[in-house]
């Protein structure tokens, strides 16, 4: 047989006392080499609910064959229950499809829950002949398992590509929206960015006016205030030249008045014309200290002034 992802599995319901002639069906069926047979002594762990491991056997199962004997149709037990539950469970099972075999251990009446089901004689003359029937209808059941899996593995391919095309859709519509979001994002900071240089290009410019309007003005009240220094100075120059003048007017005026005195006194007093002459001397002496001390005194002047101008 080929291979599928798992073994056939199969349930195997019988009586206890059916025990030996069942464990030598299993080891047959297990020896097939695509079977798994779950059988209870084998199966059953110490400390498990049996009940429960039981049920999900038979759930779990592809077939069911139920081992029918005088041992196991003539009361009731646990045969009867794992009957009813593999029925239930056939129900839900696509039409056509083997889940359910009934085998007879002997001679034995099939129960009317049963009759419905082709059963298999395992006893016997009949025996492996049974037994060739029950390979040939579990072959029957691989083959439908098979062709099961491989529909349920198209499908699962189908939806799986049709699952891959809508997450394709959905990605590149989510690619597309990020690509757009990107685009208004790089076009704002765009904008941003002119406003930006815009509005540094405008204080730049506004700046330099500022400065230049500044230096102007700078420029034009250092002017005004040469300007104001050099006038003062020339008035000043003014005052000086017009003060020395007038002293000059008055020295000659009084040197004029001296001279025409001593003229006069010369030929009056000639005894006092030493005394006169020394009067003079002293009195030229003492004139001359105080016009240079004047001299000194405006030379200072016009230092500290030109000093201070230059200081200005």
């Amino acid at each position: 047989m080929p291979k599928t992802q798992r073994p056939l599995k199969v349930f195997l319901s019988y009586a206890s006392q059916d025990r030996p002639l069942v464990r030598e069906l299993s080891r047959r069926l297990v020896d097939e080499g695509w079977i798994d047979t779950w059988f209870d002594e084998k199966k059953l762990l110490p400390g498990q609910d049996w009940r429960v491991a039981i049920e999900e056997a038979v759930e779990d199962s592809d077939i069911v064959i139920i081992c029918l004997s005088s041992n196991s149709v003539s009361k009731e037990g646990h045969v009867q229950k794992e009957l009813r539950y593999a029925r239930e469970i056939a129900l839900e099972k696509p039409e056509g499809m083997i889940f359910i075999i009934p085998l007879r251990l002997d001679e034995c009446e099939v129960p009317r829950g049963l009759r419905f089901y082709q059963w298999v004689d395992y006893f016997g003359e009949r025996k492996n002949e049974g037994y060739d029937s029950l390979a040939e209808s579990m072959k029957l059941r691989y083959e439908q398992k098979l062709r099961l899996e491989q529909e349920e593995g198209s499908r699962q391919e189908k939806f799986r590509k049709e699952r891959e095309a809508t997450e394709k859709v959905v990605r590149e519509k989510a690619e597309q929206e990020s690509a757009k979001k990107a685009q208004l994002e790089v076009e704002k900071l765009a904008r941003q960015k002119a406003a930006k240089e815009k509005a540094e290009l405008e204080a730049t410019e506004k700046a330099a006016r500022e400065k230049v309007e500044k230096e102007a003005a700078q420029k034009a009240q250092l002017e005004a205030e040469e300007q104001t220094r050099q006038k003062v100075a020339k008035e000043k120059t003014e005052r000086v030249a017009a003060e020395k003048a007038r002293l000059e007017e008055e020295e000659q005026a009084k040197q004029k008045v001296a001279k025409e005195k001593v003229e006069r006194e010369r030929a009056e007093k000639k005894a006092a014309e030493k005394a006169e002459r020394d009067a003079i001397e002293k009195t030229a002496r003492e004139k001359a200290m105080r016009e240079s001390a004047e001299k000194a005194k405006r030379e200072k002047e016009k230092k500290q002034s030109f000093a201070n101008t230059k200081a200005k």
